[in-house]
């Protein structure tokens, strides 16, 4: 079974799905996508976490 290549976006693209969303992180903690927002950390294995929890 062939897997479907997913769509490659770039930073712009990504700001935009983001905008507007509240996100929960694999840390527990909630995400929302503002001027004054702390850093979002998304690891190679598509994990998402805080700057807190990440470091």
């Amino acid at each position: 079974m062939k897997r479907k290549k997913r769509k490659e976006m770039n930073a712009i693209e990504l700001r935009q799905v983001l905008k507007n969303r509240v996100l929960y992180l694999d840390c527990g903690h909630r995400f929302c996508l503002h001027p004054f927002s702390n850093t979002l950390v998304i690891t190679t294995k598509g994990d998402f976490y805080c700057h807190n929890c990440y470091f």
